[in-house]
């Protein structure tokens, strides 16, 4: 069996795509999608300090009344990006908007660029990104950072087939007993949801943000691949 990530040349010879790759119609009249085994959107990263923490969903970041002075950013050429970029939602335009003619410039070029940008704040900075990132970003030390409790464009994760393969079934099957078994809670429960605690550790941060530069690329490979 073949495994390979969306964006990779040889998928139309693989068995099963992976990636950070959500479940859309469009990708639907290419492929084949598993069941899905997670839950995401796109999501608000703030500081545990900001005025802001308060409010629950991100659609209120468009109200200049709450949000007069805050700044919020994205990754170009991230599915988030895409998101803002193409929604006809009137709230997501003016933010898109805001972003756009924002000075300095709204727009970061690594995800580890937008959590520095977010602390260096004084919680006037939101940064956007998907929900699974500002999960592991608000779980690890220095336990500064929250996120909105409302998602964005709420979808889900799920490996990709070509259409028809019988493997697709079997595949089903694994996700649907590791969800009935609560394998997949504790797992994303371990590695995502998890109560931030301070390391003792020296580097631990640096860890971290060692982790994120990885993460990214896998995020921006994902979004530039072909299954659009």
């Amino acid at each position: 069996m073949t495994i390979v990530n969306v964006n990779n040349s040889h998928f139309q010879d693989a068995d099963i795509a992976a990636g950070a790759l959500s479940v859309k119609p469009t990708r639907l009249q290419i492929v084949d999608f598993s069941h899905p085994f997670m839950e995401v959107g796109i999501a608000a990263v703030l500081m545990k300090t900001s005025r802001l923490q308060n409010i629950t969903s991100p659609y209120e970041l468009a109200n200049q009344s709450i949000a007069r002075d805050i700044t919020y950013g994205l990754i170009p050429g991230s599915q988030t990006y895409h998101y803002f970029r193409l929604s006809n939602n009137s709230a997501i335009q003016k933010m898109w908007h805001k972003m756009r003619i924002s000075h300095p410039s709204a727009f970061v070029w690594s995800s580890l660029d937008g959590v520095n940008r977010v602390r260096n704040s004084s919680g006037k900075f939101v940064f956007f990104v998907e929900s699974s990132f500002a999960q592991y970003l608000t779980s690890r030390a220095p336990c500064d950072l929250t996120y909105l409790s409302e998602m964005l464009n709420p979808s889900q994760y799920a490996f990709a087939f070509k259409k028809g393969n019988p493997l697709k079934k079997r595949i089903d099957k694994v996700i649907d007993s590791l969800k009935a078994n609560g394998v997949l809670e504790r797992l994303q429960n371990k590695w995502w949801k998890r109560k931030c605690r301070m390391k003792k550790k020296s580097g631990y941060v640096n860890k971290v943000n060692t982790t994120i530069h990885s993460m990214d690329r896998s995020v921006i490979s994902t979004s530039m691949t072909t299954v659009t």
